[in-house]
């Protein structure tokens, strides 16, 4: 999820905790998606990015020494080929690109007016490890690529914090919020059984995800390290050019 959207979901999360009763479930299956009408994902066979992978330098704010904020629709394709996957836009956000194989989502900013070639880069989310992208559904292996400050999925959120403590890193995680997450998810859970037969429940994971990560201003851009809440191993970094 990009990081304006976790934000969002944050501020929402405060004020469901409070009652103990408010569903601030995202959807979290491609049918809820199919159905609202909008972000419908078209999948490819092929044209993943088959090079040893990018290199990253978040300092600088760069991908192959081309600069983030410059990035556009059509340099993006030209520079890895064919995404796996594509999501129309949003009201709320522009297009969004997967490259499964690789690792990387590019998210776009939304503009109406905007083609692929003046579309601007909103964010990139580089997975560290393999995992399902939040938005579109798609299962994407680890990052291929390198990152110039050697970024791995075996760093911890207390690295990140150790590394880049000349940037002023800050961590959101606050462990009063996440208990009342876990409690808001008990009560919710209880509603939706005397509610609706059935009933999924809320999951306390989608709100803790929203305060696990480590936020780092960078000269060329804003890096979100995302952690596991128990282990804190990183997952993902959200890149946000500057």
């Amino acid at each position: 999820m990009s990081y304006v959207r976790l934000l969002t979901l944050f501020a929402l999360a405060v004020t469901a905790t409070s009652s103990c009763s408010r569903k601030t479930e995202r959807p979290t299956s491609e049918n809820a998606h199919r159905d609202s009408g909008v972000n419908t994902v078209r999948a490819s066979k092929s044209g993943d990015f088959t090079s040893s992978g990018p290199r990253i330098d978040l300092v600088r704010g760069t991908i192959d020494q081309r600069r983030l904020a410059e990035l556009t629709l059509d340099k993006v394709t030209d520079l890895f080929g064919k995404p796996t996957a594509v999501t129309d836009p949003t009201p709320e956000t522009g297009p969004i690109l997967v490259y499964a194989n690789q690792g990387l989502v590019f998210r776009f900013k939304r503009s109406i007016l905007a083609d692929s070639q003046t579309q601007r880069l909103a964010s990139i989310i580089v997975y560290l490890t393999a995992q399902e992208d939040s938005e579109t559904h798609v299962s994407c292996s680890g990052y291929r690529g390198t990152f110039a400050q050697g970024i791995t999925s075996d760093w911890k959120a207390p690295m990140v914090m150790q590394s880049f403590g000349q940037y002023t890193p800050t961590d959101s995680y606050d462990p009063l919020f996440a208990e009342r997450a876990r409690l808001g998810e008990t009560v919710d859970t209880a509603l939706n059984k005397m509610s609706v037969p059935g009933g999924a429940p809320i999951r306390a994971k989608s709100l803790i995800s929203t305060i696990t990560f480590v936020t780092v201003k960078f000269p060329g851009s804003q890096a979100m390290f995302q952690y596991e809440e128990n282990t804190k191993f990183l997952q993902y970094v959200e890149i946000i050019p500057r």
